[in-house]
């Protein structure tokens, strides 16, 4: 797949050099700030205002995250690779956050950013019944250290 299955989804998509900007899908805007670029058989998705990338673009816009990729990636597990390959990282962020907030540690904004992530994974990872290591608690709305 190329790059324009994916810029076709978007809104407010014009050129920006060797790449495009668009209205990133992920949060709402009305001046783009999200960068698109295809190098090397891949497609290099960043947006400048929320940080998403570019598995989150292609997810919000009902894409495959192999649709960044010329060649079809190897994943274990068909589609949740993603969710495989992550889980111990995951589950290591929720940990050292628990941890972190039961001393009263702040957690500065780009950490709570990541362990919202692992904590949505882990949230899908029990969803869809695969094995979820550690059931520990974290109430993050409000907390922002």
């Amino acid at each position: 797949m190329n790059i324009h299955a994916i810029i076709e989804r978007l809104d407010k998509v014009r050129k920006n050099g060797n790449g495009y900007m668009a209205c990133c899908p992920v949060h709402t805007e009305k001046t783009p700030s999200l960068s698109l670029t295809e190098k090397d058989g891949k497609i290099l998705c960043h947006c400048f205002g929320c940080g998403a990338d570019g598995i989150a673009v292609v997810e919000a816009i009902g894409l495959k995250p192999d649709v960044l990729f010329s060649e079809e990636m190897e994943t274990e597990e068909g589609n949740d690779w993603i969710l495989i390959e992550n889980s111990l990282f995951d589950e290591e962020v929720i940990n050292i956050a628990f941890h972190d907030m039961r001393r009263g540690d702040p957690i500065c904004y780009s950490d709570y950013k990541l362990i919202r992530t692992s904590l949505a994974r882990r949230q899908e990872r029990y969803r869809r019944n695969m094995p979820v290591k550690h059931k520990m608690a974290i109430d993050l709305e409000g907390y922002r250290g």
